[in-house]
């Protein structure tokens, strides 16, 4: 059975990207698209990244191709964008409020796309992926404060210093601008749904932010 994984950055042509995979995939014979998306992905988001994710998701299910779509939540490794400013001054800045958000290992990710590449079942099924707990950033900021015995700090900002201060970094004017309004977005609150999915489609439980809180403190200089 031809199979295929699918992921990509959010990007303005996201929609032609994946026109052109499915058109390419038939061509080829494929079996089954693996698709990467987003956890909560609905078409009324108040995030044009998760309303892509939306519209993206629905032309791979009617490709006539069988289909996993993997939805999410965020990643605990987006915490390695923030490290230059937890090492300098001990603080990470978010535009996330204090909304508990269900964060996600990444690797925990990747194993869920494998059990779908790899083994049978899991043809035209959804996946919601989280972390087995939800948290707010601040208490995030708490745990890494405990394991890395630095002071560590979440100071949350308005979307629109996100937004200048990415852009000040370097980043195009359009991810910048999407990017702060997706995490505006998660503020709200939309995403504290914790779900069994890791362990129900690996074996494995998912890994704890503690744990991976563990690991981060080796890059964090005292």
């Amino acid at each position: 059975m031809k199979k295929i994984y699918v992921a990509m950055p959010a990007h303005a042509s996201n929609k032609q990207w994946i026109e052109n995979t499915i058109a390419a995939a038939k061509v080829a014979g494929v079996e089954l698209i693996v698709k990467l998306s987003g956890m909560g992905a609905k078409a009324d988001a108040g995030s044009e990244i998760i309303r892509t994710h939306v519209i993206t998701d629905d032309m791979v299910k009617d490709s006539g191709i069988a289909y996993t779509i993997v939805q999410p939540n965020s990643f605990f490794q987006n915490l390695f964008g923030s490290l230059p400013t937890i090492n300098a001054m001990g603080q990470f800045f978010l535009p996330l409020a204090q909304a508990k958000q269900s964060v996600v290992d990444i690797r925990d990710v990747a194993a869920v796309i494998v059990s779908a590449l790899t083994q049978p079942g899991h043809e035209n099924q959804t996946y919601l992926v989280s972390g087995p707990e939800s948290l707010t950033f601040a208490e995030q900021a708490e745990v890494l404060t405990e394991v890395s015995g630095k002071q560590i700090e979440y100071v949350d900002v308005p979307k629109e210093a996100a937004e200048a201060a990415m852009k000040e970094a370097g980043m195009d004017d359009w991810t910048a601008e999407k990017l702060a309004e997706i995490m505006a977005w998660f503020a709200e609150g939309h995403y504290a749904t914790v779900t069994d999915t890791v362990e129900r489609v690996t074996g494995q439980k998912p890994r704890t932010f503690r744990a991976f809180a563990e690991e981060f403190a080796a890059v964090i200089e005292k």
